[in-house]
């Protein structure tokens, strides 16, 4: 609220990022989100979800590797119902190093983890920093004292070399494996040879 001309047309039009007006200097926050990161029409949508009493969620994510590659999120909710967002690599278009993503969802949708790229589908040398909240990584020193999984069969494919050698003597040999072409061939049995022709 203020007199006319006091600026509050002006400030809401350098909130939403319109036309011809340019920040030359200071800061504009929101519940600790930074308005002038945002892309223009994100700072309408979050205007637009303050005014109707939206959730809102401002996602940072940072380019460590240098690497342009699309974001791919696995957004999962406190009601048990998970979403799939794909956002094109576009979006490190103005910054190549940091970018954020505003996501607007009905009041009482609470956001409850964040995996980037839960598939695996882009190259990323390190996965541990994807997961929102932060996944907690055992130390080597809980990993080695805790309790082997018993469905794990682990074996030691070095000491495979001290297995005794299988020979067709011992009646163990391997079975010729069959000619998918031909069935009724039996197995073993060599192809004849085009150029010689049938005898």
């Amino acid at each position: 609220m203020g007199p006319n001309g006091s600026g509050k047309s002006t400030l809401s039009y350098v909130l939403s990022g319109k036309d011809g007006y340019e920040v030359t200097g200071g800061e504009a926050h929101l519940d600790d989100t930074d308005l002038l990161d945002l892309e223009p029409e994100e700072r309408a949508a979050l205007e637009r979800c303050v005014a109707e009493d939206k959730a809102y969620y401002v996602l940072e994510f940072s380019n460590i590797g240098g690497l342009v590659m699309p974001i791919i999120l696995g957004l999962e909710f406190s009601d048990g119902t998970k979403e799939r967002l794909y956002i094109p690599a576009e979006i490190w278009r103005r910054n190549a190093h940091q970018v954020r993503k505003l996501l607007v969802y009905d009041k009482g949708v609470e956001l409850k983890q964040v995996i980037v790229d839960p598939n695996w589908e882009t190259a990323d040398a390190d996965v541990e920093n994807n997961y929102y909240p932060r996944r907690m990584i055992p130390t080597r020193v809980e990993a080695f004292k805790a309790e082997p999984d018993p469905s794990f069969v682990r074996k030691d494919i070095m000491n495979d070399i001290n297995a005794p050698l299988v020979t067709p003597e011992d009646g163990a040999a391997d079975e010729p494996a069959p000619d998918l072409e031909n069935p009724d061939k039996p197995a073993g049995e060599l192809p004849a040879d085009p150029e010689k022709g049938q005898e």
